[in-house]
């Protein structure tokens, strides 16, 4: 028997017990502790695998945007059948002008204020074409301006492959333009003020109050079509032949123009062809034949 007798054994043999009972009682809370951090690491794995798919999805969406705005941005043979002011409806409403509110003004004109035939078409022809020429200005500079301050609060970027400021540039230009065409209703007031007073010094203040409406509706019409991406573009200047491919017969018919009565449609300027427009015909007088005898010049 080793020296301290048996009651040292067991004084060691106790100690010794108690210490493997008390890390075999800790090792669960151990093993509690360590379960519980994996679990706290898979949960953390989880939210980011959640957290990646989301960019994944939004940055999947972005591109498909891009490529969409890419497609049809300036692009007006792709339809936006939501767009309750696509190009076919604004071109019905245009035939539609002509058809009532220009009958309903030239008859007044011609009936109230004895206009001639002639007269009363021209100034309803520049009543159109000061609108619409006013509006395609104005719509310019408001794209344009809208551009310029974009790119000063953006930045343009010259990074390869991919110019991030210009892309997000032309996405919110994107976004801006189809949210204007899909929304506005009629030329802002700013705009019809501006039309009026032009009109006012071309033609005064009593055919503006006789063509109201028709002003109106012109001032509408125009805008709309301005704002499209790419405008929808009228032709209204007098050729010397009459071209039955883009005009039909006012009341008379003939081989030349005598006079502009109402603008062609274009979808784009050098577009196809939405609605034909309308021109006086008048005959193209052949020039005189003329024969010498002698010292004089004889026509016929």
């Amino acid at each position: 028997m080793a020296a301290g007798g048996p009651w040292t054994f067991y004084a060691v043999f106790v100690q010794t017990y108690n210490k493997c009972r008390t890390n075999v009682l800790q090792k669960p809370n151990v093993i509690t502790l360590q379960n519980n951090a994996l679990q706290q690491l898979l949960k953390e794995k989880d939210e980011e695998i959640v957290r990646l798919t989301e960019n994944c999805n939004q940055l999947r969406t972005r591109l498909s945007e891009i490529g969409a705005m890419q497609l049809t941005a300036g692009n007006p043979n792709i339809t936006d059948l939501s767009d309750p002011n696509r190009p076919d409806k604004l071109a019905e409403q245009f035939s539609e002008l002509y058809d009532n509110l220009w009958t309903d003004c030239f008859q007044n004109m011609v009936d109230y204020l004895e206009k001639t035939e002639e007269e009363a078409v021209q100034i309803l022809l520049t009543i159109i074409k000061t609108a619409y020429d006013i509006s395609l200005e104005r719509s310019k500079n408001i794209t344009k301006s809208a551009k310029e301050a974009l790119e000063t609060l953006v930045g343009k970027s010259d990074e390869e492959p991919e110019k991030v400021g210009d892309t997000l540039i032309q996405e919110t230009l994107h976004k801006l333009k189809s949210y204007r065409t899909k929304n506005f209703r009629t030329a802002p007031k700013y705009i019809a003020m501006i039309i009026e007073e032009t009109l006012l010094e071309k033609i005064g203040k009593q055919l503006i109050t006789t063509c109201r409406i028709y002003i109106d509706e012109c001032v509408r019409i125009s805008w709309l079509m301005c704002i499209k991406d790419p405008p929808m573009y009228i032709f209204c200047e007098k050729e010397d032949v009459f071209d039955k491919n883009r005009f039909v017969e006012y009341t008379k018919k003939g081989t030349a123009v005598s006079y502009v009565v109402w603008p062609v449609l274009y979808l784009h300027y050098n577009g196809p062809l939405m609605r034909k427009g309308v021109a006086q015909g008048v005959e193209k007088r052949k020039p005189n034949k003329m024969f010498a005898v002698g010292t004089y010049v004889h026509f016929v």
